[in-house]
Parts: structure tokens; sequence; C-alpha cells
């Protein structure tokens, strides 16, 4: 029989029960077509039918679902290995086998162990109050990722007429004065009337 799903067409499927373990993520009639979920801290994908026989793989939705599932099924890949954290958030990251031990490098070269017991396959990190990017080296793995504000009125540099300070107070500018003022273009300009100079000099000396 054919069962229908976002235009696609599948020819027959296994007509099981939704296991335990495993959440339904597509499902025809009263038999689960897709399952995901973790079998002893391993993480499974079920396809109950074969991709062969529908037209799936013709749809935009099978790439998808495929890279969706790949970076869910091996979490410390290199897909996560630019991963963001807000600053003051933990990091759990699971990992694809059990470690006993963990380091973590800050971005000032700073070098932290971590004792993992029993040997777990999962890390939590809580101290990423120091932005900018870590690394994490556990067994033979090795992630990257970067604690960042990730607040945009904290990340705008704009000058502003007034600056809140607190919920109920702020401060207000009075004068506008400028700072930061660039010299690269007098510095090269100088450095061009210099040459110039010299090579009117040169020319001079040998004519």
């Amino acid at each position: 029989r054919f069962v229908n799903f976002d235009n696609v067409q599948i020819a027959s499927s296994q007509g099981v029960h939704a296991p335990t373990w495993g959440l339904t993520l597509l499902e025809a009639q009263q038999t689960p077509l897709i399952v995901a979920g973790e079998i002893g801290r391993q993480r499974v994908v079920w396809i109950g039918f074969d991709t062969l026989q529908s037209t799936w793989p013709l749809r935009i939705s099978f790439p998808i679902f495929i890279a969706n599932a790949v970076e869910w099924l091996n979490p410390a890949s290199t897909g996560n290995s630019r991963l963001t954290v807000r600053s003051g958030e933990p990091l759990r990251l699971s990992l694809p086998q059990a470690v006993g031990r963990a380091r973590i490098v800050s971005p000032d070269g700073a070098e932290k162990d971590l004792v993992l017991e029993p040997p777990s396959r999962e890390i939590l990190f809580a101290e990423t109050h120091r932005q900018g990017v870590h690394r994490l080296e556990a067994g033979t793995n090795s992630v990257r990722f970067c604690v960042n504000l990730l607040d945009s009125f904290e990340s705008d540099i704009r000058p502003r007429a007034e600056l809140p300070m607190g919920k109920f107070g702020g401060v207000a500018a009075n004068t506008v004065k400028r700072a930061n003022t660039e010299l690269w273009r007098w510095l090269a300009l100088a450095c061009l009337a210099f040459l110039v100079f010299e090579w009117w000099f040169y020319h001079k000396r040998t004519a």
C-alpha cells in the first residue's frame, strides 16, 4: 500500500508497535515509520520502510533529514566543533564513548582537568564565564566551543545619547567629544611626501 507524507509515496512499510525507548517522528495509521531515541545511552534512528522503494529521495526533505540525523547521532562530530554557549550557562555535550577524564583549555591557555566518576558519556561544564573560544579534550575527541554574550544590546557598540544603568537608572550625555581619531591618513601622507622629496633629491644630485 502507499502512504503519503509531504507528497511522498511509500510502497510498503513494516507493521510494528512504537518502542518505549523512542519517539515516533512519523507514523502511518497504526504503525510508526520513523522513530528516534536512545537505547543504553546509544542514539538510534529507525526507519520502517525502504527509502529506495519510495519517492522520498527525490524530495528536498530527504537530504535535510539525513544531515540532521547524522548530526544528532554523532554529537561529537565536526558539525558540533563550532558550538556556541551563552556566558554563564553550562555546556552539555554527549560523547560517542565513555571517558573518565576530560580537559578544558580556556582562551588564555589555562587548562582545567575534569574528573568524571563513574566514566560518563556526557560532560557538563558550568564555568563558562570567560568569553572566547574554549577547547574540550575528552579521550580521542577534541571539540571547540565559543562562549559568547549573545546579547544584542551589549554587543551594540554604537555611540548612544543615553546609557541605561540597570532597570531604573541611566546616564545621559551632555557634551559631544570626538575620540579615537584616526591618524593613519596623516601618517600615510607624511610618508608619501618624504618619498617624493627623496626621489626629487636623488634626481637632483644625479642630474
